[in-house]
């Protein structure tokens, strides 16, 4: 069976009081080829979304990203608002 490393990631993967972010160079070197990244929880957007997107992207690694659904919120306003965030 061959399997094939990646990442799950959102803002809680960097500390908000430092400067750095994720290093996906460093997580492409150490094997990772794609990352799910969390786009947004209801109607809000992951404050590191568009870092993430980008820098993901900039590193050669395939991307995918995820709601978290929040059930004080409408699905369909919901949907909506991750249907736009990475237009």
């Amino acid at each position: 069976m061959t399997y094939i490393l990646g990442c799950d990631v959102s803002r809680w993967q960097d500390d908000i009081s430092t400067p750095q972010r994720i290093n996906f160079d460093q997580m492409r070197d150490a094997g990772a080829r794609f990352v799910f990244i969390k786009a947004s929880q209801g109607t809000w957007a992951d404050r590191d979304i568009l870092y993430n997107w980008q820098a993901a992207k900039d590193a050669g690694l395939y991307r995918g990203a995820y709601h978290y659904f929040d059930w004080r919120d409408g699905s369909e306003e919901q949907a909506r608002f991750f249907a736009g965030l990475l237009r």
